[in-house]
């Protein structure tokens, strides 16, 4: 039996639909969804002993010791930035890159940034700006000028995909060469 639950990506409507589905409806697994509720029904998930399947990958539900319970189809948000960043490391050839980072004030958005400021540093990367969109915004154009006044030659943009092309479409008005990777 399938059950289909909308919690509007809001915490508290998540943690009740999970304790319905657990406690009432006796599921066996849940196919959760967002960053922020499945961060905060970790706990939940690791006292009840419920397989977890996600399309949040965020690299703090990827540690068996601390998430047995949470399982990922996919490299986490921050494996999938450090991915990114060697591939720019390789593509600078031997120069130093200088990188932008764009991202969601929220906890999807912020999943991968620490890491990815780490290897950054570990990597001689030279991290020049970060710029945090807001939610459902519909012009970039003040954020990207920021970032080429700083002189990004890449740019990382952890957004959903509606703010990626938001972000492309105003960088190509502006003329800008940046070269732009995502999750």
């Amino acid at each position: 039996k399938l059950i289909a639950v909308d919690y509007g990506y809001k915490i508290p409507e998540a943690v009740a639909a999970y304790k319905r589905m657990v406690g009432d409806e006796k599921v066996i697994m849940i196919n959760g969804w967002g960053t922020g509720d499945t961060l905060a029904l970790k706990q939940f998930v690791n006292d009840d002993k419920i397989p977890y399947f996600s399309a949040s990958f965020a690299g703090d539900l990827t540690d068996p010791s601390k998430t047995p319970y949470n399982f990922f189809v996919a490299p986490s948000y921050s494996d999938q930035l450090r991915a990114w960043l060697s591939w720019v490391k390789a593509d600078a050839k031997g120069k130093t890159p200088k990188v932008a980072f764009f991202y969601g004030d929220n906890a999807y958005g912020k999943a991968p940034i620490e890491a990815g400021r780490r290897f950054c540093k570990e990597n001689g990367i030279d991290l020049v700006d970060e710029e945090i969109v807001p939610g459902n915004f519909q012009d970039a154009t003040s954020q990207l000028l920021n970032m080429k006044q700083k002189g990004a030659d890449y740019a990382y943009v952890n957004v959903t995909t509606t703010g990626v092309s938001i972000l492309l479409k105003d960088a190509r008005k502006l003329g800008l060469t940046t070269k732009f990777g995502s999750n």
